[in-house]
């Protein structure tokens, strides 16, 4: 058991038949402003500067990275059963446009840091509750909530490193 993630099994990686829109759709939560590439570098970037003098956070912000790339995982794969390429990418309107890091929210103050985590967190989970609500693939839908479960615990994992440093 991962104490970064729930204690729930992850529905298996599959869909109930091919939609090339979905797949078009799940690419937001692979490379767009809101989305786990954006959390994983996010992350990392947070281990990296509060290592040194908070390693529960740091140890934290690593950790919930790593549910994150499993995460990108099972939505990468998701889209390349749909048909799409899984690039670091989003795709609106038939455009496609790229992940950048200017999509982050640098900071160095713990307050700002971990405030920006868990907004991020809840636009994520905005945007699966989203997703859910127009897929009709019951396979997909599955997957996407299991994530938001990981994602409301990482908000409540935030926020309760927030009390403890920032209060």
């Amino acid at each position: 058991m991962n104490k970064y993630q729930v204690d729930l099994p992850y529905p298996p990686t599959k869909i109930s038949y091919e939609c090339r829109e979905y797949g078009l759709m799940l690419l937001d939560n692979i490379g767009s402003c809101i989305s786990e590439v954006g959390a994983i570098n996010l992350y990392t970037y947070n281990s990296i500067i509060t290592d040194a003098n908070l390693k529960e956070v740091a140890d934290t912000f690593h950790e919930v990275s790593i549910v994150e790339m499993h995460h990108l995982d099972m939505l990468s794969e998701l889209c390349l059963l749909e048909g799409v390429e899984p690039r670091w990418w989003s795709c609106h309107q038939g455009q496609f446009q790229y992940w950048s890091p200017d999509f982050l929210h640098y900071s160095r103050d713990l307050g700002v840091l971990l405030q920006n985590a868990i907004q991020d967190e809840q636009s994520a989970i905005k945007q699966y509750q989203h997703q859910a609500s127009i897929i009709q693939d019951p396979c997909i839908v599955r997957i996407l909530e299991r994530i938001i479960l990981d994602e409301q615990y990482h908000i409540q994992l935030f926020h309760e490193l927030f009390c403890k440093y920032c209060k």
